[in-house]
């Protein structure tokens, strides 16, 4: 084998255990190591607690309905159980939200495009507790983290998100006015 050819080679069998690794590290890695950065992350971007109590996990599966070589690509399905998220500091009642399960499919081509797209999610038995103390004091309107300090100039984001299909599995939102 000429020099090239094996300079070739070696490049293609560390690409090809490159993607190998890879595989094997996503398809062994425990997501739950995740759950105190989300939670911390979401609960500072929301103003107000937030916590996955329960299993965080993903299963990477084919899509059926796909059409030719994309049919190939595993889509993640994520699932996290026993999700709570609070209220805002000057409401009184401790849960807003609180979810025992939620799935949801992620389109990983559409992330090429700057689109986060998924194309359904599955939340069971939602129970939200919605919470007006005045017109404008409510529990439902979120003063995100970064809003004060947004450039009136800056450019919007070049990613979208898109959101097909929201299934609910019994749930009840009472609405309190105090």
């Amino acid at each position: 084998m000429s020099k090239a050819g094996k300079i070739t080679a070696a490049i293609s069998g560390a690409f090809l255990l490159l993607i190998v690794v890879a595989i094997i590290l996503i398809a062994t890695f425990d997501w739950n190591r995740l759950k105190p950065t989300i939670n911390q992350k979401v609960s500072a971007e929301l103003n107000r607690p937030f916590a996955i109590r329960g299993d965080l996990g993903v299963v990477w599966e084919r899509q059926k309905q796909e059409t030719g070589w994309r049919s190939w690509v595993p889509w993640p399905h994520v699932h996290a159980e026993d999700i709570i998220l609070g209220n805002p500091p000057d409401i009184p009642e401790v849960t807003m939200v609180h979810l025992p399960r939620v799935e949801a499919t992620l389109a990983p081509l559409a992330l090429l495009t700057k689109t986060v797209w998924l194309p359904w999610i599955k939340l069971e038995k939602p129970d939200a507790r919605l919470i007006r103390l005045s017109e404008k004091n409510n529990n439902w309107t979120f003063n995100l983290a970064n809003d004060d300090n947004k450039d009136a100039n800056a450019k919007p984001s070049a990613w979208s998100f898109r959101l097909d299909n929201i299934l609910f599995d019994q749930g009840g939102s009472p609405l309190m006015t105090k």
